[in-house]
């Protein structure tokens, strides 16, 4: 954690990629983040596996996940805009944690 806040204090980006067990990763990850009071990332994870409970939907929006569709049988549109926002997030914002 001291190598990421380094990393956010010398304005650099970050971009996470934790290993993906299940989403109690992500439940853990915004709590490490509030525990060492860093900023909280944006999540950008796959809308597919995402569990579809509302109490769980509920706290994702909260700590800003962005939801994407990164199937195979998706539309190049689809992807193009996945890709297009994904860059965009990166450019913008100094961490990023990507599912």
């Amino acid at each position: 954690m001291e190598d990421v806040k380094k990393h956010l204090s010398d304005g650099k980006r970050v971009v996470l990629m934790p290993i993906y067990k299940s989403f109690a990763d992500a439940i853990i990850y915004v709590y490490v983040h509030m525990r060492y009071n860093l900023e909280a990332p944006f999540i950008f994870g796959n809308q597919e596996d995402t569990p579809d409970v509302t109490f769980f939907k509920m706290w994702l929006k909260r700590v800003g996940y962005i939801y994407s569709r990164r199937s195979y049988k998706s539309s190049v549109q689809s992807r193009y805009i996945n890709s297009a926002m994904l860059k965009e997030i990166i450019e913008n914002n100094k961490l990023t944690m990507v599912f």
